[in-house]
């Protein structure tokens, strides 16, 4: 096969990532034979706190340290111990703190996070003792780590690519249920497995079409122009339906979604009706009225706001005629919820004790007492409710609010406007990531596999279509990290902090 253009293979342990001859990752790589260290865990007070360390130097940093008997590291046939192990010992901190009990984490392989010999060092959380820890391990040999680092080395070594190199950001980062499950979706490879499979088919195409070239003198064609039209036509529409999914999934986020939760019969529906200002949900005083989802939009000073009811939280014998009905509007509230970017949970006044226990455990950015008119407040609640509702894990006081007198309804507003501008701020910050990327690449993959086309009508040669696949193939690669530059990988792991 014809040589590729001004691109080289690096080796990377196993997988293999094809990156510029010229400059490349040297800045990236060129310290992949240093060992580093850093604290994983966050500087706060904790029970417990861990100190990575990970290169080639990682065995003599422990035993330079006295983390590690130098005898302890053959076998008494004198075979080194390549299995990961654990053991307990003491650490000389220094001559103020002494020595210090820790246990020590070990892979001498490549079996580690980062494909090398690694280590981890537990103690106990406290943020000073774990600095001065880490001096330690700095005096043993073992560098300060940048910020990304850990996870820098296991995309170079393969374990990940970097859609999921950037999900470990996110699983850092979350701030709720939603952005964890997002993160966690795409560190399992959802979204790498889908972008290498169209490359994939993008390189097979281009070796059928350069086997030809390379045997063009004796007129033995590999593949013909009607099968490279309909594989452009197919990969092109791969793109494309990749693209408009992107858009669709970038337009759905950019809508605030906030679900209303609530046992039945708490006036979750009359809410959504007082906030919209119009009768868009059923409102009956018999519990259980609303079984599907209801969606309205409403305009808070400018802000786009989804309300979405929901059926209320109750639980069914099963067995029972309505169970399979009440089973499936649970499980569409819950989805619901899941999706949403924030949660209402509301209780109504005439019965809060009661409740409040029922959905006690019950996530919720925002906590209304709803049909606030029926009650005299000074008895709205017992101690037990009052501090079940107020002081729980559920931040903020609960809003008192009537659908029927308008009472607390500016409050919910506001408060709604607040948590719109804060998920607003998370998800411009992450302007950067990887959606920015997806996009860019599947742009200028489109552009070459149509400038491929025009130049297979054109009859222009294959060798002018081949030059344009490798152009779409290498876009699709940005994606996932088998093509990258210093640029790409300091836009992602810059945004990373020490210790991961």
């Amino acid at each position: 096969m014809r040589a590729r253009g001004p691109w080289r293979v690096a080796d990377a342990g196993p997988t293999q990532r094809t990156m510029p001859a010229s400059g490349g990752m040297k800045s990236s790589t060129s310290h992949c034979d240093e060992t580093i260290a850093a604290i994983a865990t966050p500087e706060v007070a904790a029970p417990r706190g861990v100190i990575r360390i990970s290169g080639p130097a990682t065995e003599q940093v422990l035993i330079v340290c006295g983390l590690l008997k130098e005898q302890e590291r053959s076998e008494s046939s004198g075979v080194p111990v390549r299995q990961p192990r654990r053991f307990a010992c003491e650490l000389f901190v220094n001559e103020e703190l002494g020595r210090v009990p820790v246990d020590v984490l070990f892979w001498p392989g490549r079996q580690s996070y980062t494909s090398e010999p690694s280590a981890e060092v537990h103690t106990f959380g406290a943020p000073c003792l774990l600095a001065e820890i880490l001096d330690a391990l700095h005096r043993g040999g073992a560098r300060p780590a940048k910020p990304g680092e850990f996870t820098l080395r296991a995309f170079l070594a393969g374990r990940l690519d970097l859609t999921q190199a950037e999900a470990v950001l996110g699983v850092i980062d979350a701030d709720n249920e939603r952005q964890l499950h997002q993160a966690l979706h795409q560190l399992a490879g959802n979204l790498g497995r889908h972008f290498e499979a169209v490359r994939c088919d993008l390189l097979n195409l281009l070796a059928d079409i350069e086997a030809g070239l390379d045997f063009v003198e004796e007129d033995i064609a590999f593949v013909d122009d009607e099968t490279i039209r309909r594989e452009l036509e197919r990969l092109t529409a791969l793109v494309h339906d990749a693209m408009t999914r992107l858009r669709d999934r970038d337009e759905s986020s950019s809508v605030f979604r906030v679900v209303l939760r609530g046992m039945p019969n708490a006036g979750k529906s009359s809410l959504l009706n007082a906030l919209s200002g119009g009768e868009f949900a059923l409102v009956s005083h018999q519990a259980g009225t609303t079984r599907d989802i209801v969606r309205v939009q409403i305009d808070v000073d400018g802000r786009v706001i989804e309300l979405i009811d929901t059926a209320g939280i109750e639980r069914q014998e099963s067995g029972s005629a309505a169970s399979a009905i009440i089973a499936q509007a649970q499980m569409l509230a819950e989805k619901a919820a899941t999706q949403a970017h924030a949660c209402v949970l509301c209780l109504s006044a005439d019965s809060l004790p009661e409740a409040a226990r029922d959905v006690d455990g019950k996530a919720a950015d925002l906590i209304v007492v709803t049909k606030s008119d029926l009650v005299d407040k000074s008895d709205l609640m017992d101690g037990a409710a009052q501090s079940r509702v107020r002081e729980s894990q559920r931040p903020g006081q609960a809003i008192f609010a009537s659908s029927l007198t308008g009472e607390g309804l500016i409050e919910i507003r506001d408060k709604l406007a607040v948590l719109h501008d804060q998920v607003d701020r998370q998800e411009r910050g992450d302007g950067i990531g990887t959606a920015v990327r997806c996009r860019d690449s599947l742009v200028r993959s489109k552009a070459a596999l149509d400038a491929a086309m025009h130049c297979l009508r054109g009859n222009s040669g294959h060798e002018l279509v081949a030059g344009e696949l490798r152009l779409a193939a290498d876009a699709i690669g940005e994606i996932t990290g088998q093509v990258y530059t210093d640029d790409i990988l300091d836009r992602v792991f810059s945004r990373f902090c020490i210790g991961k």
